[in-house]
């Protein structure tokens, strides 16, 4: 016999049963066999599950055509998580819980506090849920960080309205280098003539 150990289901079939005993005991048809109800019941629960799963897999259908095409296009794969949300937690638990790259994560846990929102890339979507990424090497970078939505709460995200970088929450590779020869550049210029003004000299 398969194991069911959603006690809340049972106790709702149970009820459903014994009130569908008791409308046959009580109606004027003929009665039969427990068998034969038993064999009507079990028809009737096949009918039932075919109708229900078709619907069930049509609206799933229809929502996951709605997801594929928010995140579809140029500009549709950053969104943005207020700390407000409820969805933050789910970020913040991702992001701590984490082993392979802690560092990492809780560098971009710090940073989405002090932002006071976090921002994840569009990954893909199945039946089941709806999955973003949390680049903690760099947004231009894959990683394995990621967290699973509802398929609703998805439909439901705030766009970016940009990369990281175009919107200037993240540096570019080539810009990183800029910075750093900037640096290096202003840092033989201090060596070479320390002093800023004649006075200093004399």
């Amino acid at each position: 016999m398969p194991v069911f150990n959603n006690e809340e289901i049972k106790e709702n079939l149970r009820s459903a049963i014994k009130e569908s005993i008791k409308d046959y005991l009580n109606s004027d048809m003929e009665r039969s066999s427990i068998t034969t109800y038993k064999s009507v019941l079990s028809l009737l629960v096949g009918d039932c599950y075919s109708e229900v799963t078709d619907s069930v897999c049509h609206e799933s259908s229809i929502i996951l055509s709605e997801v594929t095409e928010k995140f579809s296009g140029r500009g549709k794969s950053w969104v943005k998580i207020n700390n407000n949300n409820n969805l933050w937690e789910n970020v913040v638990d991702v992001l701590r819980s984490n082993i392979a790259s802690k560092e990492d994560c809780l560098d971009y846990l710090d940073k989405f506090e002090e932002l006071g929102f976090a921002y994840l890339r569009y990954y893909r979507t199945n039946k089941f849920n709806s999955i973003f990424e949390i680049r903690v090497f760099g947004c231009l970078k894959s990683s394995n960080v990621k967290v699973n939505f509802t398929h609703k709460d998805a439909l439901s995200l705030e766009f970016l309205e940009g990369t990281p970088i175009s919107v200037g929450l993240e540096l570019s590779d080539k810009n990183k280098m800029s910075s750093k020869k900037t640096l290096v550049v202003e840092d033989h210029a201090s060596l070479e003539f320390p002093f800023q003004n004649i006075s200093d000299i004399i």
